[in-house]
Parts: structure tokens; sequence; C-alpha cells
């Protein structure tokens, strides 16, 4: 349908009340509009995520890189235990933040599927393959981690940033219910 390529590029919310408007002036028929909302993409990751998967990792290695250096390049007195140390936090800290970045995926839901992307490609995931869903409680961004009952691209686990929220600790976000329904009704009906 010409409508619905009209209305690719904008967001969810906009998109809805556009096919609202098509349903009301009878421009196309309330099945035509779940059909088309069906095939609309929402994202469930949090924008912040190229961020963390490729921003910040660079700009602490650079920047704690070069503190390092400069320990070692100027001699003082009393930090050569100390340059040691910074050395050791740099290496330590630069394999955690590739390991943890690389672990970052984009999700997005696609009618009962999840697109789910690390920027190079992406995988098509049913969400009645997903056996759990779990959150870090106390991990600043959460975390979201999907397992799988069969491994795909890049392993068993799939784990990508909830959406920013001000929320209690222990409290479980939104996105973590929404998708555990999801998934129950989804492995219901199937």
């Amino acid at each position: 349908m010409p409508e619905a390529s009209l209305v690719e590029n904008i967001s969810d919310f906009n998109k809805a009340q556009i096919f609202r408007h098509l349903i009301f002036y009878n421009i196309i028929s309330p099945l035509q509009f779940v059909l088309d909302y069906e095939k609309m993409e929402r994202l469930l990751s949090s924008k912040l995520t190229y961020f963390y998967k490729r921003v910040f990792p660079a700009v602490w290695i650079i920047t704690f890189g070069a503190f390092t250096l400069f320990l070692w390049i100027y001699n003082y007195e009393g930090v050569s235990s100390f340059k040691w140390f910074i050395l050791v936090c740099l290496l330590g800290g630069s394999i955690f933040l590739r390991w943890f970045s690389e672990k970052l995926k984009v999700v997005s839901l696609q009618g009962e599927q999840l697109v789910v992307s690390d920027y190079r490609s992406e995988e098509t995931i049913p969400l009645r393959q997903i056996e759990e869903v779990t959150e870090t409680r106390i991990w600043n961004p959460k975390l979201i981690k999907l397992r799988l009952n069969r491994p795909g691209r890049w392993g068993e686990e799939i784990v990508f940033i909830a959406p920013i929220r001000f929320q209690f600790i222990f409290l479980n976000h939104p996105l973590v219910k929404e998708l555990r329904y999801m998934i129950q009704t989804t492995q219901r009906g199937s």
C-alpha cells in the first residue's frame, strides 16, 4: 500500500496516529491497519546502545591509555608501583570493555520476531525460541538477557541495554514484563 510506505521513517506512536486517521477517513480498512501495524519495527533496546558499544570503550581506553603512557614516560619519584597498578587496570579494563561491548546487541520487535543486530549483521529470532528473560538488578544501565532454546549467531544469550527509566533497583523493568508476556502468549499459541 502506498500509505504504509509514506510512514516508514516515522516513530511508532506517530505511525499509529496516522493509521487511525487513515482508518477514520476510510482510506484503509481496520484489517489493513492491523496487518501493517504488525509489520512495523519497534526498537526495544536503548538508543544509547551505540554509545555504550562503540564510543564509551574507545574514549575510556584512549584516555586511560594516555594517562598510563604519561606516567611511564615521565618518571616521577614514588610512582613506580603505582604505574604498574595503572597498567594492570588499563589492560583489565580494556579487556572487560571489549568483552562487554561485544555482547551488547540492538534488539527490535517486528511482529512475533526479534531482529537482533550488532551494527554489522543481523539475525531474526522468533519469540517462541526465547526460553527465559532476565535483567540485571544493580547494574546501571539495566541489561536485559534473553536465553535462547537453540544457539543463534551470537550464542545462547542475547544481551541488550534496556531503555533508561528511573525506578527502584529491585523492580522489574516494564520491558521485561512485556517480553515475558509476549513470549508466554506466543508459546501458548503454537
